[in-house]
C-alpha cells in the first residue's frame, strides 16, 4: 500500500476547464469500436497545448466514422491535407483550435465538451506544422 501526502485543500473543486477557445493536440485515438446500432466510432483524447490550462486533457468519447461530419470537421480544422485515413494513428499529433463549453448531467456532473472546431493551425501528417 502506497503512502499519500495530499492536502485536500490543494485539490481543485472541479476537473473541468473554463469554457472558451483552446488550442488542442490529438494525443490518443482508440481502436475502432461499434455501438449498438452498428455505427463505427473512435474515442479521442486531446491535450490543451498552451495558455493557463496547458497540459490538461479533454476527452471526446464518440466520434462517428460515417454518417456524421464530426471527423471531417476535426480534420478540416487541423488542416489535414491527405485524402484518406487508414489508421487511427494518422490522427495522433493533429492540432487545431476548438471552442469548449461546460455541460452538466445528473449522471456525470460537470464535463467539458468540444462544441466546434475552428480552422487554425495548418499541419501536415502527424502534427508537422506547415
Amino acid at each position: 500500500m502506497g503512502i499519500l501526502n495530499v492536502v485536500l485543500d490543494d485539490l481543485p473543486e472541479s476537473d473541468v476547464i473554463p469554457a472558451g477557445q483552446y488550442h488542442l493536440r490529438v494525443d490518443e485515438v482508440s481502436d475502432v469500436q461499434e455501438d449498438k446500432n452498428g455505427t463505427e466510432y473512435v474515442k479521442v483524447t486531446y491535450t490543451v497545448t498552451d495558455g493557463e490550462h496547458a497540459n490538461r486533457k479533454l476527452f471526446e468519447p464518440y466520434v462517428p466514422l460515417s454518417g456524421a461530419a464530426r471527423l471531417r470537421k476535426i480534420l478540416s480544422a487541423a488542416g489535414f491535407e491527405g485524402t484518406k485515413i487508414t489508421r487511427t494513428d494518422d490522427l495522433v499529433g493533429l492540432e487545431m483550435a476548438a471552442i469548449v463549453k461546460i455541460t452538466k448531467s445528473d449522471d456525470y456532473g460537470e464535463q467539458n465538451r468540444i462544441v466546434t472546431y475552428l480552422p487554425g493551425t495548418k499541419v501536415v501528417g502527424k502534427g508537422k506544422r506547415k
